[in-house]
């Protein structure tokens, strides 16, 4: 399957990105929640919008913050054919964020994904992402760049024939390296702009494949803080072509609702109530 929107995950990710996928996609930062509070990560994408034909896919997220510089998620996913014929793919994941370095003008995070596709199987992803930001809390300027390992099984059916075991010959796995750079622009305080590129070095084993770069891509993304709890993402992200490749776009609108815990809660209320003292 080949999908523009595969490798770019919801928090985290992402993975780099495929044309007519198995999962939406926003461009985005990795940053965590904090404990007790829980976030609702909503996407829809448009893909192959090159031959009217287009292919449709959503993902819904859920992260929650176990401790400070811990989080814990999971996915589900669907993407329709190329020209909305049928069901292309269902997938689930789960995911851990951890935050080993956090300062005020650089962060590395880590994440463990796990994916289950009905169609295509499973995928095993560490990842790192590296930000520096000019001043803290992403307020003006910054770059990150994502570098991730998907590790993923296959089943080589020709080894397999009828009433007999296949032995550990039919089963195998590969490795791919994915990486992203980007770097955002936030301005009012509110409104950020995003860009992004990357690509996947595919079957760096060779056990289920050529080694081959695939999916090279560049995006531009713009998010805009509506409410104290709500953000509003938008991207639009292009393939470039090579070989006989045909050049193709998607977009994808989504939403990062925020949740605030019981502590997060106390302690807005206790900000508020100093305010009005002071007034």
């Amino acid at each position: 399957m080949n999908g523009l929107t595969k490798r770019l995950m919801t928090v985290a990710c992402v993975l780099g990105i495929c044309f007519c996928a198995n999962q939406a996609f926003a461009g985005d930062t990795t940053e965590l929640v904090d404990a007790g509070s829980l976030e609702v990560d909503p996407v829809l994408t448009l893909d192959n919008l090159h031959d009217g034909k287009p292919c449709m896919a959503s993902e819904l997220g859920v992260v929650y913050g176990v401790l400070d510089g811990l989080n814990i998620g999971g996915s589900v996913s669907y993407s329709s054919a190329i020209g909305l014929a049928g069901i292309d793919d269902l997938a689930f994941g789960i995911n851990a964020i951890t935050t080993p370095v956090d300062t005020d003008h650089f962060d590395m995070d880590f994440t463990a994904n796990f994916d289950l596709s009905i169609y295509d199987g499973y995928s095993i992803t560490p990842e790192l992402e590296f930000n520096f930001d000019l001043d803290p809390d992403l307020e003006t300027w910054g770059v990150y760049a994502r570098v991730g390992l998907p590790i993923h099984g296959a089943f080589d059916e020709t080894k397999v024939k009828e009433g007999e075991d296949p032995g550990d010959d039919a089963a195998k796995a590969d490795v791919d390296l994915t990486l992203t750079l980007g770097t955002y622009l936030t301005f009012a305080e509110i409104h950020q702009i995003l860009l992004e590129g990357g690509f996947t070095y595919s079957n760096l084993a060779e056990k289920t494949g050529d080694r081959e770069l695939v999916e090279p891509f560049v995006s531009v993304g713009y998010n805009v803080q509506i409410t104290d709890t709500f953000e509003l993402t938008t991207e639009v992200a292009f393939n470039l072509p090579k070989g006989d490749d045909e050049f193709s776009a998607a977009i994808a609108i989504g939403g990062i609702f925020g949740i605030p815990g019981a502590s997060a809660a106390e302690e807005s209320g206790s900000d508020e109530s100093n305010a009005n003292e002071e007034i």
